[in-house]
């Protein structure tokens, strides 16, 4: 370990020099990086972990797979292919192994050193909670017109070509070929797995291009989405991989920026992208007339624009929400799965980053509170020990309060999967409805106290 920790420190060196480094001096520069047998080892411990193979791991078995090290050429380590639910379709991910992703490590980084991010790109420069900040930025300087934008199957739209090789120069030829590319894995040179199905079109059961799951493919995928955000009058963009939100101070220069966006995407050397937008909303609402707030939805977030200020001082205040989609997503406790108490655990210790990724959402404490009293119930159902009925009944009775008294005990509880869950759930019920008589009785005995 501590040899790898010197690797790490040498490697973050080599990396700001590369940065640092002229056109002309990075060619040289990217060579040397890719033969340096110090990183090397650093990148073959790192696949090891990431592929959960570091338990029987030896220091030999580390330098083992460093000294396979060949980014240029095939690699004939096989992958594994498998299915990731999606909302219309299911999709397909490649799993690779150590050695593949030994490759894909160091070349990821070499690419985001030579080709970083545009700062409207936030993938990569803070993520989401980046890319809602620069949303709310824009409409705070008058960028009330907006329209979202995504394309269509990104990954399998990308195609090998010189343009693709040229884009990510000056990384060798045959890096992009073997590790970015990676024809190991393709069945022939114009075919590779499917990252997508479709019995509803056919055309989507092509073959795809960039790798869905190599570490390589977000940052290229970067590089490729950054030819679309070039400089455009009175727009401002914010991108999240291949997702856009165009910002306009009026509708017309959206609509303009819009038909721009689908001319270059249509002539991309690397593959033609089709882009799907959902129309332009007016980001503000009517003002003056603004009895409901403004709503627009960026990635599966809602965004509700209030008035929060008067006549003399204006102000608007932004709030993030997730969409009904990603509520599923979150949503476990109450999807027909059976759950162990393992899993509930892992959900729980979830939850609260969920929380936290809506800072201003109006409705996220009683929406964790729900969550965390599912939860509690679901655990009850699974192990009915006297202190999981306690914590379910008292989760039980805060979204309760939090509610304000307006809903049952039982429509914070999950059904459960059979009669021993049901009769479980109902003891819930009854012991928070002792419960409350009890908080209510002490409530009442203290207000006459009181008076008195």
């Amino acid at each position: 370990m501590a040899e790898l920790q010197g690797h790490r420190q040498q490697r973050d060196h080599e990396r700001a020099k590369l940065r640092a480094l002229p056109e002309s001096a990075r060619h040289a520069r990217v060579r040397k990086l890719l033969r340096d047998r110090r990183l090397h080892v650093l990148y073959a411990y790192d696949a090891l972990r990431k592929t959960r193979q570091l338990g029987a791991a030896t220091p030999e078995t580390v330098r083992g797979l460093a000294s396979e090290w060949n980014p240029f050429g095939v690699c004939r380590e096989a992958t594994n292919i498998f299915m990731v639910p999606g909302r219309h379709r299911e999709r397909r991910v490649v799993s690779f192994g150590p050695h593949r992703r030994m490759h894909q490590g160091l070349v990821a980084h070499i690419i985001r050193d030579l080709h970083p991010p545009l700062e409207s790109q936030k993938l990569f420069r803070g993520g989401m909670p980046k890319a809602l900040a620069a949303v709310e930025a824009a409409i705070n300087e008058g960028y009330v017109y907006g329209a979202e934008v995504d394309v269509v199957h990104f990954y399998s739209s990308v195609r090998y070509s010189n343009e693709l090789v040229e884009l990510l120069r000056p990384l060798p030829a045959s890096v992009v070929e073997h590790v970015v590319w990676d024809t190991g894995v393709r069945r022939d040179p114009d075919s590779d797995f499917m990252s997508v199905s479709s019995l509803d079109d056919p055309s989507l059961n092509g073959f795809v291009g960039l790798a869905p799951g190599a570490g390589t493919s977000a940052i290229v995928g970067e590089k490729i989405m950054s030819l679309l955000l070039t400089e455009h009058r009175d727009v401002r963009f914010v991108a999240y991989a291949d997702n856009v939100f165009v910002l306009g101070r009026q509708a017309d220069a959206v609509a303009t920026c819009l038909e721009h966006l689908r001319n270059i995407a249509e002539g991309l050397a690397t593959g033609p992208l089709r882009l799907r937008d959902n129309g332009i909303t007016h980001l503000t609402g009517n003002s003056g007339l603004a009895a409901v707030p403004a709503q627009f939805t960026f990635l599966h977030h809602v965004g509700e624009l209030r008035d929060d200020g008067d006549a003399t001082c204006p102000a608007r205040l932004l709030t993030w929400s997730p969409d009904q989609r990603k509520l599923d997503e979150y949503s476990l406790a109450d999807n027909g799965k059976i759950i162990t108490e393992g899993e509930i655990e892992r959900i729980e210790r979830k939850v609260s980053e969920w929380r936290k990724a809506y800072p201003s959402w109006p409705e996220g404490d009683i929406w964790e509170m729900r969550y965390l009293a599912e939860l509690a119930a679901l655990r009850f159902y699974e192990n009915a020990a006297p202190l999981n009925k306690s914590q379910a009944t008292h989760a039980v009775i805060l979204c309760y309060f939090a509610e304000k008294r307006e809903r049952d005990f039982a429509e914070f509880l999950p059904d459960g999967k059979d009669e021993t869950a049901n009769r479980r759930r109902e003891q819930i019920i009854e012991a928070a409805h002792r419960r409350l008589a009890t908080i209510e009785a002490r409530h009442s005995t203290a207000a006459i106290a009181g008076t008195a």
